[in-house]
Order: C-alpha cells, then sequence, then structure tokens
C-alpha cells in the first residue's frame, strides 16, 4: 500500500526561521504522496507560508504549496528579505 511507502526529504531554513529552529537544515522522512505544505504543517510553519514566506521546491522558487514531494526532494522555506 502506498501509505506504507515513504520519502525522505531534507528541509532547509533561512533568516528568522533558521533562528527559530537553531539550525539550517532538518532531514526528515514523509510519507510518499506528501507536499511541501504538508510539511509546513508538520512544523507549525503554515500560517507563515500564507503570509508571505515562499516556498522553493528543489531549487524552483515559488514552486507551489501543493507540490508533491520526491525521494531526496530539497524544500527551502524563505522568509521576507528585510534590507537596510
Amino acid at each position: 500500500m502506498s501509505e506504507d511507502l515513504a520519502i525522505r526529504v531534507t528541509m532547509l531554513l533561512f533568516g528568522e526561521l533558521r533562528e527559530r529552529f537553531g539550525t539550517g537544515s532538518i532531514e526528515l522522512t514523509l510519507p510518499a504522496g506528501s507536499t511541501s505544505m504538508d510539511l509546513a504543517r508538520r512544523f507549525e510553519l503554515d500560517d507563515s507560508v500564507n503570509k508571505g514566506v515562499r516556498v522553493a521546491v528543489d531549487g524552483i522558487i515559488g514552486a507551489s504549496p501543493e507540490t508533491e514531494l520526491s525521494d531526496g526532494s530539497e524544500v527551502a522555506f524563505l522568509p521576507p528579505s528585510s534590507g537596510g
């Protein structure tokens, strides 16, 4: 059954999210068929995504949060930059 299959992904964090989690990357296993929004929900980042944090999947910035992840995918959460 597909619910028994898993994929390995790397979550990359930048800016304030890196500070919040205390690391720039987290490797984890998700169920096959998971999306970047599923990953965001797991780490309580879905509200941040809805408020302007951009998502990059495998280097594609602005990828749909409903992009299905593959084994080995990298998902980056990119908070808005603050210049100055």
